[in-house]
Formats: structure tokens, C-alpha cells, sequence
């Protein structure tokens, strides 16, 4: 199962909406919000690696909210 890490950026206050949004995700497995460089990290997981695609692209990075990400495709080893 083809899964990833994704580490987000946003608009500073539209945090609940962003976490709202990414909870209404399918491929959204978990979200962790931090504190440093980047506002939260989300583990994305789907069927195939074009499933992962669609969700990063139109899923996630298209949310008005989000300022920037960073994709860490995971291999397992």
C-alpha cells in the first residue's frame, strides 16, 4: 500500500479548517499537529500509487488554506 507523509504549511488562524477539511479525507490516515518549521503532518495511505497522486494533488494541496507542503513518500524497509 503506496503511503506518504506529508508536512504542511498555513494560513496563520485557519487552523481548525484546514484539520476539519483533512479529516473529511479518505486517504488521510493520520494528522499530527507540531510545532517548528511546519504546522502539521499528515499520513496519507491509498491502494495504489495513482490514489496517493489524486489525494496529494487534489485533495490536500488544494485546500485554500494551505500556504506550502513537503511530500515524503514512504518505502518500507
Amino acid at each position: 500500500m503506496p503511503s506518504a507523509y506529508v508536512l504542511i504549511n498555513w494560513t496563520l488562524g485557519s487552523d481548525k479548517v484546514v484539520i476539519s477539511r483533512l479529516r473529511e479525507i479518505p486517504a488521510v490516515i493520520q494528522a499530527y499537529q507540531v510545532y517548528g518549521a511546519y504546522d502539521i503532518i499528515v499520513r496519507v495511505a491509498a491502494d495504489t500509487v495513482e490514489e496517493l497522486q489524486q489525494a496529494l494533488k487534489s485533495d490536500i494541496r488544494r485546500l485554500d488554506s494551505i500556504v506550502s507542503t513537503v511530500t515524503l513518500v514512504t518505502k518500507e524497509i
